[in-house]
């Protein structure tokens, strides 16, 4: 929870003042309805190459996210299983396509208009706020499809500016990993380029949660004397802790309910990206180029989880049914995307179960070829993957049956020019 963890300045400000600050601007991108039939479940294999599309083909507006399909019922919730179902736990899974198998996936187009998708976050109220750090901004995309700038610069104008005014007013760097504090309707998320983790107040307030200090150490009493190494992944648990990863220094650290500081791991710098949390099991799953390493909570040595060769690992996230869902996409943007799913034991060690969900890992030759653009089409069809491409899961439309997957968001974003936020779901008769 984040009690008591803002400025009190701010705090006051709000309650007493009304914080008239100025209004989000929303951004002025048309809506269109979108037919969401579901598919038809199939039993597919890793696609094979696709040939790009012809040119010419315009991306369209942001889109309308039409009302949310429950998850499908499935045989053994969902899941395919693969001959790797024996391999034993404590050996890294390594992804191999020839053998993935998976049910049929179709993808439904939630957000269009960006230039990249650097985090993904989806809350109970409907809201889906999306960084895009290339834009240097954080939206929320309504439930009727409606964008709006709620922090950074409306041309893309990278700086750092605003900490205890308006958002629509900031300036953002870099912008990624994004959580929401339902409690108090409190966003965080990482201002990478900027050394900081920011807070979006109800009212439109922006200000810096933790970062901007000069204290390097490992272990700082206060975090708002740290200083952060380009966050960059976000992980929220409902203890109020706060867990995050550094790419530059190659740290994975913990920010207590009471704001100190800590280092639980030490990784490779450079190269740290995404985050997620287990709580039941106390672990981290958390982006290290192209593997996958298991970081306790409480400390002690990483385990390599999985490695997915090939393409590095830019989205993570974890659902209640026991799945690990890792999307890879290449630094360039035009080698195509994937994204997988597998069963995790306790020890946090993919079991072997591996699913192809969505992309083929097909290059992109353009934006027109990367893009949806019409009906829900098909999840195996060819990605674009940038390096910040983002995935996400919603919980708060998990069903009652086994699977308890939720609908996972995910970013398809082509060379940091043109980027949409897409919905993932299963097919159905």
């Amino acid at each position: 929870m984040l009690r008591r963890r803002l400025p009190l300045s701010v705090a006051l400000g709000c309650l007493l003042a009304g914080c008239q600050h100025a209004a989000p601007m929303a951004l002025s991108l048309g809506l269109d309805a979108v037919n969401d039939a579901p598919g038809t479940i199939t039993r597919i294999a890793e696609a094979p190459h696709v040939e790009p599309s012809p040119e010419g083909a315009a991306a369209s507006p942001i889109q309308a996210d039409p009302a949310p399909v429950p998850p499908v019922e499935t045989p053994s919730g969902g899941v395919v299983y693969s001959s790797h179902q024996d391999a034993p736990a404590a050996a890294p899974a390594v992804f191999d396509p020839s053998l993935a198998v998976g049910l049929a996936w179709q993808l439904t187009r939630t957000a269009d208009g960006l230039l990249d998708v650097g985090g993904l976050a989806k809350i109970s109220d409907g809201t889906l706020y999306v960084t895009d750090p290339v834009g240097n901004r954080l939206l929320a995309v309504a439930a009727d499809g409606t964008a709006t700038r709620v922090a950074g610069s409306a041309i893309g104008t990278r700086g750092f500016l605003g900490d205890g005014g308006a958002g629509a007013l900031a300036r953002l760097a870099e912008p990624h990993g994004v959580v929401r504090e339902d409690l108090l309707g409190v966003v965080l998320f990482c201002d990478t380029g900027n050394g900081r983790i920011r807070y979006l107040w109800p009212d439109g307030t922006v200000g810096t949660y933790a970062g901007g200090g000069a204290d390097g150490a490992d272990a700082v009493a206060d975090k708002a004397n740290a200083a952060l190494a380009e966050p960059f992944g976000l992980a929220a648990a409902a203890d109020g802790s706060l867990y995050f990863t550094e790419r530059a220094s190659g740290k994975v650290r913990r920010i207590s309910p009471a704001g100190a500081v800590s280092t639980l791991a030490t990784l490779t710098p450079g190269k740290l990206g995404p985050i997620a949390l287990d709580a039941a099991h106390g672990l981290l799953w958390v982006g290290d180029g192209a593997d996958v390493r298991v970081v306790p909570t409480a400390g002690g040595a990483p385990t390599t989880a999985f490695t997915a060769p090939g393409f590095g690992v830019t989205g993570l996230a974890a659902d209640q049914a026991g799945h690990l869902w890792a999307m890879q996409a290449s630094a360039d943007g035009r080698s195509g995307a994937k994204v997988w799913r597998m069963q995790v034991g306790a020890n946090g060690l993919a079991g072997g179960i591996v699913e192809a969900v969505a992309g083929t890992g097909a290059a992109v030759a353009s934006a027109a070829d990367a893009l949806l653009v019409g009906a829900p089409a098909s999840a195996r069809r060819p990605l674009a993957g940038h390096a910040g491409c983002a995935l996400a899961i919603d919980l708060t439309q998990a069903g009652s049956s086994s699977t308890r997957s939720g609908q996972v968001y995910l970013g398809n974003a082509f060379d940091g020019t043109a980027a949409q936020v897409l919905r993932l779901e299963a097919g159905g008769p």
